[in-house]
């Protein structure tokens, strides 16, 4: 079984947590962190669909969530301290995995001039 975490994330070499909500008009998520020693803020939004939910449906929640920003993530992006991260977290209990990387992956990230990064994590696989 396949189970999925799927976040959008700000990395600021600039900007703290605070000004980053107040440029998007969003508050941050619980794990998000301040400039720290590695000098970057991350400000990350979840999918709030079920981890079993499809990909293609974590997507849609991910919009969904992104739409309520007041900012086109592309002006944010423009600066050169700012990167945009599409964060996909695939969670897999077999002894392999697949991800399948849909056409609405390709548009959002493309949108929002994001990178997209996958990372899979085996869990219980016996």
């Amino acid at each position: 079984m396949k189970k999925y975490i799927v976040s959008f994330e700000i990395a600021s070499f600039l900007h703290t947590l605070q000004e980053l909500q107040n440029i998007l008009n969003l508050p941050s998520m619980d794990d998000c962190k301040d400039l720290g020693e590695s000098g970057v803020t991350v400000w990350r939004v979840y999918s709030l669909a079920e981890p079993a939910a499809s990909i293609e449906d974590h997507f849609q929640s991910l919009l969904t969530e992104i739409k309520k920003a007041t900012l086109d993530f592309a002006v944010l992006k423009s600066s050169d301290n700012v990167e945009l991260y599409l964060n996909v977290a695939c969670m897999f209990d077999t002894a392999n995995c697949s991800v399948l990387i849909t056409r609405s992956m390709i548009e959002l990230a493309v949108q929002l001039d994001a990178e997209i990064e996958i990372t899979t994590y085996v869990t219980d696989y016996s």
